[in-house]
């Protein structure tokens, strides 16, 4: 169904998803707490079961803090009987929140936010409510892009990527999507698909396939998909309004070289006097195109002077090996 305009909740609820690391989720709550308007916002706090003996005590250190968690307008913990994964179990928590709501803020358990987070949230929400070729709605910024791009707090722009790091979105929007497309395999066989699904980033179009062929758990690269086909862009902030800071090797699914996670280590905009100036009309701009593509292309490669060199090497390769596949 879809909930009318006038029926939606002066604040959109927060869905938060935690697993098995109680102390990055007690910093979440921390800071969705000390958020402007908390007290005024619905919490559902999801938590998934156990894969194995190993996760036992810290899902159910997890669930201890989430019956504790006050400061909200209210609180609502939905604990999993059995292990869904990251994917089913967002997919649904989202979907659940969304269609009862009419829209939705998600938090994973490793994201701190500014204190105006939910601020800028419910007022891009409300702002492009009837813009239906906005899908999403981030919170997270890549500091470079915007640095380069020189972008003041208060501004926004528009990218075809979505992101995972803080953000929202529309039961309109959401209930679009088809988690599990039949034709998928033969779209990106067509001469030049994958090129177009790479526009918010050369990594997408295999995390995709890693996603739909259950190599990987990521609903983000099936949400991408899903607003690449319906035309659906994401609007960004100026400057972050989230961090990620599960970028320690503790993560099921972000696991490696510390170090080559830095990049995405964000400086969160805390200023209260911050106006934000939504974009219209909803398109992308052409310089930071570029500056997101080269801030997400090939991000396993160090952010050197070597990973730099290499880069250009690689796409040449890659070219090559798309071109005899016929996917150019």
């Amino acid at each position: 169904m879809n909930v009318p305009v006038d029926r939606m909740p002066k604040f959109a609820p927060v869905a938060l998803f935690g697993y098995n690391r109680p102390d990055h989720l007690a910093k979440t709550v921390e800071h969705l707490r000390a958020n402007l308007f908390a007290d005024q916002t619905d919490l559902y706090l999801f938590s998934d079961a156990a894969k194995d003996a190993a996760a036992e005590p810290g899902v159910r250190a997890v669930r201890r803090l989430a019956h504790e968690v006050v400061g909200f307008r209210s609180v609502t913990v939905v604990e999993r009987q059995k292990n869904w994964g990251l994917r089913r179990s967002l997919i649904s928590g989202v979907s659940q929140v969304a269609s009862e709501h009419g829209m939705v803020v998600v938090v994973e358990d490793d994201i701190v936010t500014s204190p105006h987070f939910l601020r800028y949230m419910n007022e891009a929400l409300r702002f492009y409510t009837d813009f239906e070729t906005v899908g999403s709605v981030s919170a997270y910024a890549p500091p470079t892009v915007t640095a380069k791009a020189q972008l003041r707090p208060g501004d926004t722009f528009f990218h075809y990527r979505v992101n995972c790091w803080g953000w929202a979105t529309w039961w309109s929007r959401w209930r679009r999507a088809n988690w599990e497309p039949e034709n998928w395999q033969r779209y990106l066989e067509q001469r030049g698909a994958a090129a177009l699904l790479a526009r918010g980033g050369s990594d997408l179009p295999n995390m995709f396939r890693d996603s739909m062929e259950g190599r990987n758990q990521s609903w983000m690269a099936r949400w991408y998909y899903n607003c690449f086909l319906h035309g659906m862009l994401t609007l960004y902030p100026g400057e972050s309004l989230v961090d990620n800071i599960g970028f320690d090797d503790t993560g099921v699914h972000c696991r490696g070289n510390v170090r080559q996670f830095a990049r995405y280590r964000a400086s969160i905009n805390s200023r209260s006097d911050t106006t934000y100036c939504f974009t219209l009309p909803v398109v992308v701009d052409k310089k930071i195109d570029r500056l997101m593509r080269r801030f997400w292309d090939l991000p396993w490669l160090p952010n050197n002077q070597f990973g730099q060199m290499i880069r250009p090497l690689y796409r040449g390769i890659r070219h090559v090996v798309r071109a005899a596949r016929g996917q150019r």
